[in-house]
């Protein structure tokens, strides 16, 4: 099983960037989340670790 890291704050930190930033990122289309419990609004964005690192070595 693949780990995830879960919320915006650890995501961001994951990759090395700011919650703000990430938030663009999303919206931008430049990475890929995916939402956490019933994936409505307020549900916890998700990355899988592996995913994390490639995006922080592109950086």
């Amino acid at each position: 099983m693949t780990e995830v890291i879960r919320g915006a704050k650890a995501v961001s930190h994951a990759i090395g960037v700011s919650p703000a930033t990430l938030g663009r990122m999303i919206r931008k289309g430049q990475i890929a989340v995916r939402k956490g419990g019933t994936g409505g609004r307020t549900s916890p964005i998700m990355i899988e670790r592996h995913e994390a690192e490639r995006i922080r070595k592109g950086r």
